[in-house]
């Protein structure tokens, strides 16, 4: 049975999301960069502001979300199936 895939934090820029992806790797976590590109169109178009999503399946989600929580000390990161 397929894992479904858990939203963990949008990013602006590829630093911060790689970033926060080997922080999870650090801590045994798989997690994964995923870009929202234009689909394959030949036509620029302006990166849009959260042009990144850090994803992980959702077994690995409530470690993930611990994790991010530490590194950034914010609010709780909400969870969000996608």
């Amino acid at each position: 049975m397929a894992q479904q895939m858990v939203l963990l934090k949008s990013f602006s820029n590829e630093i911060d999301a790689s970033m926060a992806q080997l922080k999870l790797l650090k801590t045994g976590v798989r997690a994964f960069v995923v870009k929202d590109d234009d689909e394959g169109s030949s036509e620029p178009r302006p990166q849009p502001k959260t042009g990144l999503r850090l994803v992980t399946n959702s077994h690995d989600a409530e470690r993930a979300r611990e994790a991010l929580n530490r590194l950034y000390l914010q609010s709780a990161i909400e969870l969000e199936i996608v």
